[in-house]
């Protein structure tokens, strides 16, 4: 049997959401980063997480998913490491959405929408 990984954050944007192309079929990737706050006071913490969808679902969202917006994403985490462009070694974690629900109303002011993404077979 597998191991469970699936996860839920909140967060807002820190920058506009950007969709790639991949691969040989063309596979579109949109990416985006949040910012979870945690903690209280003395105690307060924010932590950073790489966010990314899948197809259609994600370039279908996309429009919606700029700096400031407050959201609610589901999925899998996972840990990446990554050299930087001066030589340094890098960590951090990535989640890929398998659902996500804007909180922060829609581009026309709407309440909350959740749209679900697809994850791909590997």
């Amino acid at each position: 049997m597998a191991d469970l990984n699936s996860c839920s954050f909140t967060g807002r944007l820190t920058k506009d959401a950007t969709i790639a192309t991949v691969g040989t079929k063309g596979t579109q990737i949109t990416k985006f980063s949040i910012a979870n706050n945690t903690g209280f006071g003395d105690f307060a913490h924010t932590n950073f997480f790489n966010v990314q969808i899948w197809g259609k679902a994600g370039v279908a969202v996309a429009q919606y998913l700029t700096k400031g917006k407050q959201v609610a994403l589901t999925g899998v985490l996972e840990s990446q490491k990554w050299t930087g462009q001066d030589g340094v070694q890098h960590e951090g974690w990535q989640l890929t959405a398998s659902s996500v629900t804007l909180l922060s109303g829609t581009k026309n002011n709407e309440g909350p929408e959740t749209v679900e993404a697809e994850i791909p077979a590997f």
